[in-house]
């Protein structure tokens, strides 16, 4: 009986030893490995996160131009996720002015009433004689009202403002003022255009002078310009150019208001680039120079 009580111990010696040795080596080689998982996780959720903000970092920095460190293949992803943004908001605003540009403006189909006017400008101008929608057009790319008196348009070798010599026109349309919107000096333009006017004057002395307010331009054009030709910046030069007709002599009218959408810029739908005006525009411009010229003329 002893006997046995004394294979019964131990047997039971044996058991608690067999259970002391899986719980060690439980608790020594699996729970760790399984802690270890955890922190792996956990370091990926934390790396993942990391990932995102550098992602917005650089969505950031490529909204307000300036360079990137950022990893190219996030920043190529960046790109055009802030492309679509603003190109959604953009078409909106082109519809809406779009919707608002033909519903109270009738386009004309007929400029023939033009066929005697002479228009002078810059590269805005050169559109109107290249779709064909006036026949007198003298302009010339970056032309100013110091460079009217040396520029020659494409196929002449003689100034601008001399085309206008030996002609009889009825009326005479110029726009500058667009490539002089960075000068410092707005009294150096002034006496400047006061020049050409009385130029124009002298080379078509019967002829009616109209000087136009300078176009608009989108509102990219007008937040990228490096030359200072920014709506701000036009609005104050179309208030001078005003004066200027009125202490000339002559007369000013103000196209630019009919291309301005509801946030007084150029919509995006009139110009691939937002300054030069495509036909559609085009014909919206001189729409409102008949409206508000001639019109008044056959009242």
């Amino acid at each position: 009986m002893q006997k046995k009580k004394g294979i019964r111990f131990i047997y039971m010696l044996c058991a608690i030893s067999i259970v002391a040795a899986a719980t060690f080596f439980t608790v020594r080689y699996v729970f760790p490995k399984a802690h270890s998982g955890s922190n792996y996780t956990t370091q990926t959720t934390e790396s993942t996160s990391e990932t995102v903000l550098t992602e917005e970092k650089t969505s950031v920095i490529s909204t307000t131009g300036k360079p990137s460190t950022a990893n190219p293949t996030i920043q190529s992803t960046t790109s055009v996720s802030t492309t679509k943004i603003p190109s959604t908001s953009n078409t909106t605003a082109a519809v809406t002015s779009s919707t608002t540009a033909t519903s109270t403006v009738k386009i004309a189909d007929d400029f023939s009433v033009l066929d005697n006017c002479a228009f002078i400008g810059n590269s805005r101008v050169i559109a109107l004689k290249n779709y064909g929608l006036v026949k007198n057009g003298y302009a010339v790319v970056g032309l100013t009202v110091d460079t009217i008196f040396t520029k020659s348009v494409a196929g002449s070798t003689i100034p601008v403002i001399d085309e206008l010599s030996g002609k009889n026109f009825d009326k005479v349309f110029i726009m500058l003022g667009d490539n002089e919107c960075g000068w410092s000096s707005k009294d150096v333009f002034v006496e400047k255009y006061s020049r050409v006017i009385a130029a124009v004057k002298e080379r078509v002395p019967d002829a009616e002078i109209y000087l136009q307010s300078i176009l608009p331009v989108s509102q990219t054009a007008s937040d990228t310009s490096p030359f200072g030709v920014t709506n701000a910046n036009i609005d104050k030069m179309n208030v001078l150019i005003e004066e200027l007709a009125a202490d000339n002599g002559v007369k000013y009218i103000n196209p630019a208001s009919a291309l301005k959408n509801s946030n007084g810029v150029l919509p995006d739908e009139a110009s691939s680039d937002g300054i030069h005006l495509n036909k559609k525009y085009c014909k919206i411009w001189l729409t409102y120079i008949i409206d508000n010229v001639f019109s008044e003329e056959a009242e």
